[in-house]
């Protein structure tokens, strides 16, 4: 999985603005943070290129400090040359050892390469802080996503399998919100949940 992440770093960004996800990932922060900024603690886990943190920052005006988590070197590598003040850390959702809580956890499209995703999801929920917020995007059951989990070896998920899911690990108030447009609707959906 590293090496195909790793392979792919380069053109990932770019791929991804393209079906549209940068707008998508500003939908749903929006969505998730209504309010504003309020955190002063950030990590994305499975950052990829930091997409979702990029979104983050975008829409709240933020100042927070950010950690990167990915099992990519290179992905990190393109990750932090986007927030070069981000701390860098080369590991797994599920298991890596991070020392810290936080305020947000961003987690695009990571859950569903998780052998495990409640295990994925209750190291999220630790590693956050009380009133902590996790925004998610996981992939959803469609044609085209039988196209993708046969590249990129992963689960689709239907929403209610999420929030199934989000309520099982402790999350209060799981919701989620379809992308409007585009191979983001058809692919995604997205969600928020608050640990009390």
């Amino acid at each position: 999985m590293q090496s195909l992440y790793d392979g792919a770093a380069k053109s990932w960004q770019s791929g991804i603005s393209k079906l549209g996800f940068d707008a998508a990932y500003r939908d749903l922060v929006r969505f998730a943070c209504p309010e504003g900024p309020r955190a002063t603690s950030v990590l994305d886990a499975g950052c990829g290129t930091a997409a979702l943190s990029q979104a983050f920052y975008e829409v709240t005006g933020s100042d927070a400090e950010l950690d990167l988590l990915d099992l990519s070197s290179d992905m990190l590598t393109q990750a932090h040359s986007v927030f070069p003040t981000a701390r860098c850390l080369q590991g797994t959702v599920g298991d890596t050892p991070l020392g810290r809580r936080y305020d947000v956890i961003l987690c695009a499209h990571v859950i569903e390469h998780c052998d495990d995703p409640i295990q994925a999801l209750r190291w999220i929920f630790e590693h956050l802080n009380p009133n902590g917020r996790l925004i998610l995007s996981v992939s959803r059951p469609h044609w085209c996503t039988a196209l993708v989990r046969w590249r990129w070896g992963h689960q689709s998920y239907k929403p209610t399998e999420i929030l199934d899911l989000l309520n099982e690990t402790g999350f209060h108030a799981p919701a989620h919100e379809f992308y409007r447009t585009g191979p983001p609707y058809r692919l995604s959906c997205g969600y928020c949940a608050t640990r009390l």
